[in-house]
């Protein structure tokens, strides 16, 4: 810096700290004195000091001479445009001194100055208020002519520091980011005051108009002072109602620039998204409500043509998501408040140009000759999905108007598109039916359900739409295809194929209620004669196309309620949810039936078709009787007259076939009672034992020649062991010996039957019966069913001896471990599993056999082995793992860095998912072992003894 603009700089800080140091009193009059002594002195001193410049002298405004000496000052200290460089001119140091003196130019030279009650508006958010009140309030008795003048005067300055010398960024930087808001105040009020009418003073209004626009245009943070301001006078009472209007003008010409809708949303981003606690989309809501308000001084369409185009670039943002996410709320803010007709052709239109281009031609379709018309290109589909993706699925709101919107406009449309794009293999077809069904989502049951019947048998034989390749771009087309005329062939394979895309369709709703609502509906119109509008053809063949027609739907009805039976049959629960409206919808049809056979019975084979799917759904009804209520099982019994009169009228064989099986189906169910019914014999399998439980009954059933019999004194004997029977517990040595005599039983209910009554002696024959067990379970000769049996015994009763169970912990785990070895794969499985069981009752009672247990475990993880028993072996290691304790693993630290090395690789290189999980939960046991091992729990007590 040159020497002389140092000298500035000095000088410029010598005139602050006379003000900075200031003690003002208590009283008004001594507080004026003081202020204007201290002004005055600063000033006279300066001119002593320094003669360079020639301000205007006042002995009652001071203080307007120690603002002049100020922007002189600073004026001089700008380096010039020759003298710009790269390196910054000022120092930190320096610059504090600068915006100290900026500071004091904006209050005395700007926020002095201003009219009546706008101090007041702007308080909350002034630099130093606390130091600077007092000086506010010693305004002297200016007249306006004097009060504009002056701020013209230091507003002229900060303007050509900003604007005119804006390639020297030395103040402009400082001025916006501490003063720009009372800059902007002090141009609205030279431009709008309503007091300028009273002052004779001239100001060039168009230049000031200009630099505002200027700093409108050019500044970035001109929009959020201009909102900060509109936020203050909103929240301060007696606000000037002038700058209020001036500034919600002013954010609206800003709203309708190119670009600034984008420009108030990243400001409203910028000054609130560290206050939103996480509710991002109660902050969008916010914005949205303010982006899509209509101005008053605007008409709705003038509104929607200035803001539509930026809110739809902003749908196609791909840098930032909330944009994407606002444009969403804002255009689903838009639906609430503009008419559809005028959000069609501003917004939707333009994004989803082809559908509504399809719905324009059918509208119109006798004004269209054409046999192909493409309606958009891959690329432009692609477009199109996204967008329905960001605005149906992806916009979390509480109303989604935008879904209800597509659904009173263009619903059909995309539904036919659904239909044409499932028989292609394009990749997002997934994508196009979350699209689909979140906007029917959104629809009442019973509109939803008249949606889709109306999708599936509404007449669509003129147009249709399909996707087609593209040989130039190797993609498709998606066009609309004009059929001239009707086919006089009804391609089966096609209308089965569009039943289960509605089932499909249907199903991805999740709506169990919807799908019974639509089930009934089709129902209903079983015998209903059908009622459909002539097709725009020819005269001559009207008739003959109406018959056609008719065929076809009649075909669509039974092939989709066909297709809804299958489902519901796997389903059961949907009908047990809503029988009532079911009995009441097959009542009606049963007794329209009858009523036709009463009358006058033609046949027909649509009506058979019915009444066999009327059976099906009874036959459904009827198996699941017993989960019915009073109301509905009377009403469900009406229905078995109306089956007797099919039975006797009915000329089919095969309807009267299934009328006579859904009548004895009745009646076998409960459903009605038959009346020459007797009254049946009990069977043999249900006459039960009544006999007391007493030791005596269990010898005599133990004596007996029927082996079920016997098999059932062992369970007696059972239960009074576990009962603690006195003359049972008296009589055990013999009871001993007598059921291991049964243990030579081949047949398993009397040999298990036995196994369970020793288990019950474990806990006083301990020592003879727990090695008995164990030779049970490894004999060869026994079923694989016994063993597995007797091995669950084992894990009952060592869980049942406790802290006993150490003593036989050699038995124990030998017997599982020899087991393991076994050739049978299921067997093994099931001994690791019971080995693991014994592992986690024994705990540290291992450490004679933890080694070897370890290393078997380890042998049979590897990849050579049978995935049952690699799973169990795993879950071995993990019960280890969970049942033993820090201690326990010291005795194995050998064997540790083997382990964890071992389970590290299962759990990353392992292609068994669950082999995964195991060593994955393993891992953390261990981890949670040694880390509390390694860093025990800090207990902070502190022991005071009192003497």
């Amino acid at each position: 810096m040159e020497p002389e603009h140092r000298r500035m700089l000095s000088l410029l800080d010598d005139l602050l700290k006379p003000v900075s140091t200031v003690k003002i009193s208590e009283q008004e009059n001594h507080e004026q004195l003081t202020i204007n002594a201290i002004f005055s002195n600063v000033c006279d001193r300066f001119n002593e000091q320094c003669s360079l410049f020639s301000v205007e002298s006042s002995d009652d405004d001071p203080y307007w001479r120690y603002i002049q000496i100020h922007l002189n000052l600073l004026d001089s200290i700008l380096p010039k445009s020759d003298e710009i460089s790269s390196i910054p001119f000022f120092s930190v140091n320096d610059e504090l001194i600068i915006k100290k003196s900026f500071e004091i130019i904006t209050l005395l030279g700007l926020v002095l100055h201003f009219d009546d009650g706008l101090y007041l508006s702007i308080e909350k958010c002034l630099k130093n208020v606390s130091s600077s009140i007092h000086i506010i309030l010693l305004k002297t008795k200016l007249n306006y002519e004097k009060r504009i003048y002056r701020l013209a005067y230091v507003l002229k300055y900060y303007l050509k520091w900003i604007i005119i010398d804006k390639n020297n960024s030395s103040y402009q930087h400082l001025l916006i980011k501490t003063h720009l808001l009372e800059i902007i105040i002090a141009l609205f009020q030279l431009l709008y005051s309503p007091n300028l009418k009273y002052s004779n003073f001239n100001l060039t209004t168009l230049c000031l108009e200009q630099n505002l626009l200027w700093l409108k245009k050019n500044i970035y943070s001109f929009v959020r002072e201009l909102m900060l301001l509109n936020r203050l006078l909103s929240s301060t009472a007696n606000s000037p109602v002038w700058l209020k209007k001036r500034c919600g003008e002013m954010l609206t010409s800003v709203l309708l620039d190119d670009g600034g809708v984008n420009r108030i949303i990243q400001t409203l981003l910028e000054t609130t998204m560290g206050n939103i606690d996480g509710n991002e989309w109660k902050l969008y809501e916010n914005i949205a409500n303010i982006i899509s308000t209509c101005p008053k001084n605007f008409t709705q369409i003038q509104y929607l043509e200035r803001i539509c185009e930026q809110i739809i670039a902003l749908l196609h943002d791909k840098n930032d998501k909330r944009y994407v996410h606002i444009s969403c709320v804002i255009i689903n803010e838009l639906i609430k408040k503009y008419p559809r007709d005028l959000l069609t052709c501003y917004i939707f239109r333009p994004l989803f140009s082809p559908f509504y281009s399809y719905k324009d031609i059918k509208t119109n379709g006798d004004k269209q000759f054409f046999d192909e018309l493409v309606l958009c290109g891959e690329e432009q589909f692609e477009k199109i999905l996204i967008d329905l993706d960001r605005l149906v699925v992806q916009t979390q709101t509480k109303n989604n108007y935008i879904s209800e919107y597509l659904q009173l406009t263009i619903l059909f449309e995309l539904i036919e598109t659904y239909f044409a794009l499932e028989k292609t293999l394009a990749p997002f077809k997934k994508s196009f039916l979350t699209i689909l069904s979140t906007i029917l989502s959104f629809i009442d049951v019973q509109q939803c359900s008249n949606y889709l019947q109306q999708s599936l048998f509404e007449s669509k034989n003129v147009y249709t739409v399909r996707f087609v390749c593209d040989n130039e771009t190797n993609g498709f087309q998606f066009v609309i295809a004009n059929n001239n005329q009707i086919s006089n062939e009804v391609d089966l394979d096609d209308l089965t194929n569009v039943c289960h895309l509605v089932k499909k369709l249907l199903l991805s709703l999740n709506n169990d209620r919807l799908i019974v609502c639509i089930f009934l509906d089709m129902l209903k119109t079983l015998f209903t004669p059908l009622q459909l509008p002539a097709p725009s053809l020819i005269c001559s063949e009207i008739e003959t196309q109406k018959n056609l027609l008719q065929i076809r739907y009649q075909i669509k009805r039974i092939t989709f309620l066909n297709i809804l039976v299958e489902y519901i049959e796997q389903h059961i629960d949907l009908l047990l949810k809503n029988v009532d409206d079911t009995i009441h919808v097959l009542q009606i049809l049963l007794e329209q039936m009858a009523d036709i056979l009463n009358k006058k019975y033609t046949s027909d084979d649509a009506d058979e078709e019915s009444l066999q799917m009327i059976f099906a759904i009874a036959t459904l009804l009827i198996t699941h009787h017993e989960q019915l209520s009073h109301e509905s099982k009377t009403r469900l019994s009406n229905m078995y007259p109306l089956l007797e009169l099919i039975e006797k009228k009915h000329l089919n064989s095969d309807i009267v076939r299934l009328a006579k099986e859904l009548k004895i189906a009745f009646v076998t169910f409960g459903a009605v009672v038959e009346s020459t019914s007797t009254q049946r014999q009990p069977l043999i399998e249900e006459i039960r034992d009544i006999k007391e439980e007493s030791y005596d009954n269990a010898i005599e059933l133990l004596n007996d020649d029927a082996l079920p019999l016997r098999a059932h004194g062992l369970i007696l004997f059972r239960r009074l062991l576990e009962k603690k029977d006195a003359k049972t517990l008296s009589k055990v040595d013999k009871l001993f010996d007598l059921f291991q005599k049964y243990l030579q039983e081949e047949d398993s209910y009397i040999y298990l039957a036995a196994i369970n009554a020793l288990c019950a002696l474990a806990d006083r024959y301990t020592d003879k019966v727990l090695p008995l067990l164990c030779h049970e379970y490894t004999m060869i000769e026994r079923k694989l069913e016994d063993k597995l049996k007797v091995g669950e015994v084992l894990v009952k009763v060592s869980k049942l001896l406790g802290d006993i169970t150490p003593k036989y912990s050699t038995i124990l785990i030998n017997t599982f471990l020899n087991a393991s070895k076994h050739n049978d794969t299921l067997y093994r499985a099931s001994a690791l599993s019971n080995l693991g069981q014994i592992c986690q009752i024994l705990k540290y009672s291992l450490r004679g056999c933890i080694n070897e247990i370890l290393m078997a475990l380890k042998c049979y993880l590897s990849i050579h082995e049978v995935s049952d028993v690699r799973r169990s072996s795993i879950l071995v290691v993990e019960l280890l793992c969970q049942g033993l304790d820090k201690n326990t693993w010291l005795l194995i630290d050998n064997e540790l860095p083997s382990l964890y090395k071992l389970l590290l690789q299962l759990y990353k290189n392992d292609k068994d998912d669950i082999v995964k999980l195991h060593a994955q939960i393993a891992l953390d046991s261990l981890n949670f072992i040694c880390k509390d091992y390694l860093k025990p729990n800090t207990i902070l007590e502190k022991e005071i003894r009192i003497s």
